[in-house]
């Protein structure tokens, strides 16, 4: 009986070595979204991964939470979207996305003494605890986690000034973008007017009212208007000012990577984002990948996604006279138009593809769980 015992003991532990258990805790607010869904469908196609997913969606249209404050609101929401993590089996490895049930796990990790593989894996790079108890529990995350990996160098940077100690623990990955989803489109004459494309989710943090000086002040004398952005964070008077303006149009709530969107991507002769605080924004990567050229700040990773007069034209924040500048370089000149679009769609072939970014993900969680094991 003890040789059986034994005997299964090894086989179960072989078993185990043939695939692994990672949860995914992901915020899935307006960009992010897009990352869950280009990772996902990848992560379920590799046959040695047993997923558990854990989408944290901090808003939605119809959360019946919607009553309470907005950080009380945001806390119970994580904590409701992600409470099976704390009572499900542990699994070989979590990978993070999401700074409050970051928070909490690390001291949940901590207090039991998980074997857990902890990966912290943000966008953003609001990365300090505040209060002494929010801080001590960022610090349990922090001193618990085999791995953070950042999206971009900037964030890397600022999270290197909060803790120091993490830098033999970080490795900069974008996730990327699935490119067969984003095409390069067809060169086409569009008739019409010279069409403006503005696409953000938290549209007055994005500079929306700069761009709105913008076009209000000169563009709109042949230029055309699109702005996608989520009913949520557009205030009424920003709504009525555009109904003011003639050639501007409204798309609210639109799905990121949708028919819809895809479809302003592919009227647009110039995407515009005067950003005044960002991270690693998605539609800047897709607007590259379409063959858009971009107008944009520098805020964050952005100038790692937009190379100034390489893959677009970096702009100030809170500047309408910038916005007219660039706009009406790219307008007359077509060569410029076609290098930057040539040079963008190559920038995100080599450094924002979805399948190489989750493969080095992937291959990083892999080797720690085979390390721990």
């Amino acid at each position: 009986m003890p040789i059986c015992r034994g005997l299964k003991h090894v086989q179960k532990q072989s078993r185990r070595r043939d695939y692994y258990r990672i949860d995914f805790v992901l915020t899935v607010l307006t960009g992010n979204l897009s990352r869950y869904l280009a990772l996902r469908p990848i992560i379920e196609g590799d046959p040695t991964i047993q997923p558990r997913w854990y989408p944290i969606r901090t808003w939605f249209k119809d959360d019946w939470l919607r009553f309470l404050p907005g950080g009380v609101r945001i806390r119970a929401r994580h904590l409701l979207d992600s409470y099976k993590l704390f009572v499900r089996r542990p699994p070989d490895a979590v990978v993070m996305h999401a700074l409050d049930t970051y928070s909490l796990y690390g001291a949940w990790h901590r207090l039991f003494r998980l074997r857990t593989v902890l990966i912290n894996n943000p966008d953003a790079t609001d990365f300090a605890g505040k209060g002494k108890v929010s801080h001590w529990m960022l610090q349990s995350a922090v001193d618990r986690t085999s791995l953070f990996v950042p999206w971009s160098e900037a964030a890397a940077r600022e999270m290197l000034q909060v803790f120091p100690e993490i830098a033999n623990r970080l490795t900069v990955i974008h996730p990327g973008l699935v490119l067969e989803k984003w095409p390069m489109r067809s060169p086409v004459i569009r008739p019409g007017p010279y069409r403006i494309l503005f696409v953000g989710g938290d549209a007055m943090r994005k500079g929306l009212d700069t761009l709105l000086d913008a076009f209000e002040q000169v563009l709109n004398v042949d230029c055309a208007l699109d702005v996608a952005s989520q009913r949520a964070f557009l205030p009424d008077e920003v709504i009525s000012r555009m109904e003011g303006l003639e050639n501007t149009r409204l798309h609210l709530d639109l799905t990121p990577g949708s028919v819809e969107l895809k479809a302003l991507f592919d009227q647009a002769d110039v995407f515009v984002l005067p950003t005044r605080s960002d991270a690693s924004p998605w539609v800047a990567i897709e607007a590259l990948a379409t063959g858009v050229p971009v107008v944009i700040s520098a805020k964050g990773g952005i100038d790692e996604i937009v190379l100034n007069e390489e893959t677009g034209l970096i702009i100030p924040s809170d500047d309408p006279e910038a916005i007219v500048v660039a706009v009406q370089r790219l307008q007359s000149s077509p060569d410029l138009v076609e290098r930057l679009v040539r040079q963008g769609r190559r920038h995100v072939e080599v450094n924002y593809s979805a399948s190489n970014g989750t493969a080095r993900l992937l291959d990083a969680v892999k080797r720690l769980v085979d390390d721990r094991r």
